[in-house]
């Protein structure tokens, strides 16, 4: 890029509420660490910090971790910064009342979408495909919300094919795959880890593809250059099927690092494609979605 892009937009916040009376731990939580609880941040703490660094604009994305399936406090904060912030919300693909609580929650304001993930290691694949599952696929396409798909590297090649199906059943607006469907991104002897389960998903239109702190920082661990493994992945997918999001950040990283990351990230690409992955995809699918607007007269919060 010839300059840097002033565009900025964290399409992969992770939000902790600082009030834990209102918004308690899931019981299935296991202890936070010390670690975790430095990296904590509110809704309020994110946007100040993003708005320092040049940005503006948050999707809020479920922290399982802490939270469960109790999305109560990411689509508040999304209700409460209806101009500035967004939320996808985690569904229980094993409950069988998946579908309501999708449409419950995509039913709130600021809410864009739903995320499936795996919720334990080797578990079926009912928790994307199964019947429960797909009440709630079948709610993102009535209610036009987008869906985002994280696989684990054990699970993302059959992952993958069932995705196939998938969106041949249920045509959503969008699918974003999180973590670029954990290719190796580190992997610069092998096309950054693009393989062919990778590239099948090019040929749907919906789908879009996330990169994260995570994988710039394993790429830079292995000292290879995140903004060549970027370029690449821009040359199969084209810049406007990218996004940025900070996500969980690794040990001795702060937010202002993973913002760092993220511009580096798009340094050998155009100054248009830069701000297509940090910020003009994002704004497309999150922000220019009329369902989920709502005003600031009713909100409070002012452009």
């Amino acid at each position: 890029m010839t300059e840097q892009t002033p565009l900025l937009l964290d399409s992969h916040a992770l939000a902790v509420a600082s009030d834990r009376a209102a918004y308690p731990l899931s019981a299935n939580s296991a202890p936070v660490s010390d670690a975790e609880r430095m990296c904590e941040r509110d809704c309020e703490r994110l946007l100040m910090d993003l708005a320092a660094l040049g940005g503006n604009e948050l999707v809020l994305v479920q922290r399982n971790r802490y939270y469960g399936y109790d999305n109560r406090y990411i689509s508040d904060a999304a209700a409460a910064h209806a101009i500035r912030v967004r939320a996808v919300c985690a569904v229980d693909s094993f409950a069988a009342d998946c579908g309501l609580e999708a449409r419950r929650w995509l039913s709130r304001p600021g809410v864009a979408g739903i995320r499936f993930m795996e919720p334990f290691k080797g578990a079926p694949f009912n928790w994307l495909e199964g019947a429960y599952a797909r009440d709630a696929w079948r709610a993102a396409v009535e209610l036009g919300a987008l869906v985002q798909v994280h696989f684990f590297p054990w699970a993302r090649t059959e992952g993958i094919k069932k995705v196939h199906a998938l969106l041949a059943e249920f045509p959503v607006r969008a699918v974003i795959m999180d973590n670029l469907t954990n290719i190796d991104m580190s992997d610069d002897t092998n096309d950054y880890g693009m393989d062919e389960a990778f590239r099948s998903l090019l040929n749907h239109p919906a789908v879009h593809f996330r990169f994260t702190t995570l994988g710039l920082h394993k790429c830079t661990a292995a000292r290879v250059d995140p903004a060549a493994a970027i370029r690449a992945i821009a040359g199969q997918c084209g810049a406007e099927r990218l996004l940025w999001g900070s996500d969980i950040l690794p040990p001795g990283l702060n937010y202002v690092d993973a913002v760092r990351l993220g511009r580096e990230a798009v340094a050998l690409l155009s100054t248009a494609a830069g701000a297509d992955i940090l910020c003009t995809t994002a704004q497309r699918l999150f922000f220019a979605d009329a369902r989920c607007a709502t005003t600031s007269s009713n909100t409070g919060e002012h452009a």
